[in-house]
């Protein structure tokens, strides 16, 4: 039979230490990166054409919490991914053991703004962060 799932997410970045602040302090520091709150939404299905195989397939977006004018605060982040597509199955190869495989791709994202300094934002310049990923996951489970 068929499985569906649909899931929806507020991210409160805006009202959390480390990520609503944003600039300098006084003696020069960053005080944080700057993000934006940010809604997402998770789709997934799982359909079972015997009891022995299950087939999923996935998909994931959400906003993009950093603003282009705090991309010279965010290089030294984690790479942020708007949009994945995962697909992956079970086989069940006995009563207690399964075999398990998955496959994620993050379409690329990126932004791009001015380099920040104490003093302001330096006239003409820019940085830009990309990314993008793959990933595959394989494993057995065995119940006892």
């Amino acid at each position: 039979g068929w499985l569906v799932a649909i899931d929806m997410r507020w991210t409160d970045y805006a009202n959390t230490d480390g990520f609503k602040q944003t600039g300098f302090a006084p003696d020069g520091s960053a005080r944080g990166i700057g993000w934006r709150s940010v809604l997402s939404v998770s789709t997934g299905v799982q359909f079972r054409p015997t009891e022995m195989l299950a087939l999923r397939a996935g998909y994931f977006y959400t906003q993009n919490p950093i603003p282009d004018s705090r991309t010279s605060f965010n290089v030294a982040a984690p790479a942020f991914f708007q949009q994945i597509a995962s697909v992956g199955a079970t086989l069940d190869l006995g009563p207690a053991v399964a075999f398990s495989f998955a496959y994620y791709h993050s379409f690329e994202n990126s932004i791009s703004g001015p380099i920040l300094t104490p003093g302001g934002a330096i006239p003409g310049s820019n940085i830009k962060i990309s990314s993008y990923a793959d990933s595959f996951a394989a494993g057995f489970t065995v119940r006892y």
